[in-house]
């Protein structure tokens, strides 16, 4: 057993005079966030939620995704992994809706050669029965 000694920081709310290392609320034109913010923007770990129903928690970097984090989409697809500049970048598991998921390796938003398709146990059951 490893015993770290971490301390653990809570930086101060956010106000009209504090825009810098605190945490608060950003709101746009089409989406919010909730978390961590430096320099006016996301930085840290955040929420952002869109009009769309969209959803992002996770990493931030000066405004991008970046780092780990778990992208929702409004269908019900999601995205869990590593990002870079806001794409899905590193490895990562995508989750389609009506089941099954594709774990690999991600570069600049693409699926690279180097991952595989796992089918949801209802599709695995449904090509079963015309093997028996």
């Amino acid at each position: 057993c490893v015993e770290l000694n971490t301390e653990i920081v809570t930086l101060p709310k956010c106000n009209s005079s504090r825009k810098y290392n605190c945490t608060g609320e950003l709101r746009y034109t089409n989406a919010y966030y909730v978390g961590e913010i430096s320099n006016g923007k996301e930085n840290g770990f955040g929420t952002m939620n869109w009009a769309s129903r969209d959803k992002y928690v996770g990493q931030w970097l000066n405004g991008k995704r970046e780092g780990q984090g778990t992208y929702y989409w409004h269908t019900g697809d999601k995205y869990v992994g590593q990002f870079k500049n806001s794409k899905r970048h590193g490895q990562g598991t995508y989750f389609y809706s009506g089941g099954g998921s594709w774990s690999g390796e991600w570069r600049w938003g693409e699926k690279t050669e180097n991952g595989s398709y796992n089918k949801a146990p209802e599709e695995e059951s449904y090509y079963y029965q015309y093997l028996r």
